[in-house]
C-alpha cells in the first residue's frame, strides 16, 4: 500500500464506533452473528490455498481471520480498533493460532512494508468510508496484493434504482431489524443510513474497474442492499 495521508484534510480514522470494551465487543459479535462455518464458506469461495498470504483489512473480531490462519501461511489482521485487535489477539492465542500479524492501523494510514499478498479481505468495512476515500482504499489494496491476486469485498450496497430509494430502505429496515437483543434494532439502522457512507453497486463497480479489478463474481444479497465480490488484480493495469 501507498504511504498514508498524513495531510489536514485526511479522512479521520481514529473515530470511535462504540465497540470499544470486551463487553461491547461480544455484544457486536452476537448481533452480527459471526459464524466460523460461514467464513469456511467464504474461503472456500475466495480458493484460499496452504501457501497463502491473506490480509484481512478492517478484521473486527477476527472470526475470519482466524478460520484462514487455520488453512493458510500467514493472516495480516488489520484494524483501526486497539480493542478489537485485542479481542482477536486473545481469542486467536487461547486457540493457538501462531501465524497472524496484527496491526493496529486504518486503511488509509497504512503502508504495507512485507512482501505482496495473494488475497485481500475487506467485509462491512468500506461503509465507514465517503466515496472518495473508498477509492483511496480500494488503491491501497490494489497496490498489496500480487499480480492476479484476488479481492474479496463484502458491505451493504444498494442494487435498487435511485428513484426506489425511500421505499427500499424502509423495506429493508422492517425486515431485517430485530429488538430482542439477537440482532441489530431498527434504531441502528435508522442510524448507520444517516451517518453511515453506503453506496450504490454501479457506483461501486466503477470504481473497483477505475483502480484495476477484475470483478469475476458478484452476488447481490436479500433486499437489494448486500453485495459480495470477487475481484482479481489486473495484471496490464
Amino acid at each position: 500500500m501507498k504511504k498514508a495521508f498524513s495531510y489536514l484534510w485526511a479522512f479521520d480514522e481514529s473515530q470511535d464506533f462504540g465497540w470499544s470494551t470486551d463487553t461491547t465487543i461480544q455484544e457486536y459479535d452476537a448481533m452480527a452473528r459471526s459464524n466460523a462455518d460461514v467464513e469456511r464458506q467464504r474461503l472456500k469461495e475466495i480458493g484460499l490455498a496452504p501457501h497463502h498470504v491473506l490480509m484481512d483489512i478492517g478484521c473486527g473480531t477476527g472470526t475470519l481471520v482466524m478460520e484462514a490462519a487455520k488453512q493458510c501461511k500467514q493472516v495480516i489482521a488489520l484494524d483501526a480498533s486497539k480493542p478489537m485487535i485485542e479481542h482477536l489477539k486473545k481469542q486467536a492465542q487461547s486457540r493457538e493460532l501462531n501465524n497472524i500479524d496484527y496491526v493496529q492501523q486504518g486503511f488509509l494510514s497504512y503502508a504495507h512494508k512485507q512482501d505482496l499478498v495473494d488475497v485481500v479481505v475487506s467485509q462491512h468495512t468500506l461503509h465507514h468510508l465517503p466515496d472518495m476515500w473508498k477509492v483511496q482504499a480500494l488503491q491501497g489494496m490494489f497496490d498489496v496484493l500480487k499480480p492476479k491476486g484476488v479481492l474479496f469485498l463484502r458491505d451493504v450496497m444498494f442494487s435498487f434504482d435511485p428513484e426506489d430509494t425511500p421505499e427500499k430502505l424502509e423495506h429493508w429496515i422492517r425486515s431485517v431489524a430485530v429488538e430482542d437483543g439477537e440482532g441489530f434494532p431498527k434504531a441502528f439502522f435508522e442510524q448507520q443510513i444517516r451517518e453511515e457512507f453506503y453506496t450504490y453497486t454501479w457506483l461501486f463497480e466503477a470504481m473497483l474497474e477505475k483502480v484495476g479489478f477484475e470483478i469475476q463474481d458478484v452476488f447481490y444479497g436479500n433486499y437489494s442492499a448486500y453485495a459480495k465480490y470477487i475481484c482479481k488484480k489486473k495484471v496490464d493495469a
